[in-house]
């Protein structure tokens, strides 16, 4: 059950990381890392002009595809804002190829 907490928002990597380190984030510190902020265009003015079960599935399906789309880029999820996810990469361990993975991700 705490494998399958942690993988809605940790991609498959780090849940194993997560799941098996005593201390997997290690002291703290400063790092350099790339954050993805991602919303739907117009979510607000459909969200005006449909019922909330349609507003609700198509935030579930954007939730789903982007967190699909986050993990196959080695990001992590961080938080859902209503329409916005935000993304993370180069946690817990910083990489030379953060900021790339995040830009291919956006494309993607």
């Amino acid at each position: 059950r705490a494998r399958a907490n942690l993988a809605r928002h940790f991609s498959p990597n780090v849940v194993d990381q997560l799941a098996t380190d005593d201390e997997p984030f290690g002291p703290v510190r400063r790092q350099d890392i790339a954050v993805l902020f991602a919303d739907i265009v117009g979510f607000t003015h459909y969200s005006e002009d449909n019922p909330a079960e349609a507003v609700f599935e198509l935030l579930r399906q954007f939730h789903r595809r982007m967190e699909q789309v986050v993990f196959d880029h080695q990001g992590t999820v961080d938080n859902y804002i209503g329409d916005c996810i935000m993304a993370t990469f180069g946690v817990p361990q910083s990489s030379h190829d953060d900021a790339t993975r995040a830009i291919k991700c956006a494309e993607a």
